[in-house]
């Protein structure tokens, strides 16, 4: 792995924040500073360092800003999916009883009596 002098780690944080336009939290940065590294490293050994260039440390703040970027973005679409499939089941959810039919839309339950003499 790349190591990176602590002034520098200073830097690739300001790059990642400029990229991204706002402060990186610490939870943030420790999430995505290894993974970009890791991603950075496998760059460099495929592709070369580009004289140089790749082992700026701009280059490694737009990897990690990039990093939280994804992360943010699948977090929200996960949300989104899970609240979906939530709305999903309770409006299609039914469950029936021996003499009563319970349906439930959107959260409330309809009870509807079921008399065995209309089933027949």
């Amino acid at each position: 792995m790349i190591s990176v002098n602590p002034k520098a780690i200073k830097e690739v944080r300001t790059e990642a924040e400029s990229f991204l336009g706002k402060e990186i939290t610490d939870a943030e940065w420790n999430s995505a500073f290894p993974m970009a590294q890791r991603k950075l490293d496998c760059i460099i050994q495929r592709f070369g360092d580009a004289n140089g260039e790749r082992r700026q440390a701009y280059y490694l703040g737009r990897l990690v800003g990039e990093n939280i970027r994804e992360s943010a973005f699948s977090a929200y679409f996960e949300a989104l999916a899970r609240t979906k499939e939530k709305g999903r089941s309770q409006e299609e959810t039914t469950q029936i009883m021996t003499n009563q039919l319970y349906t439930t839309v959107s959260g409330d339950v309809n009870p509807a009596i079921f008399r065995e003499e209309e089933a027949s």
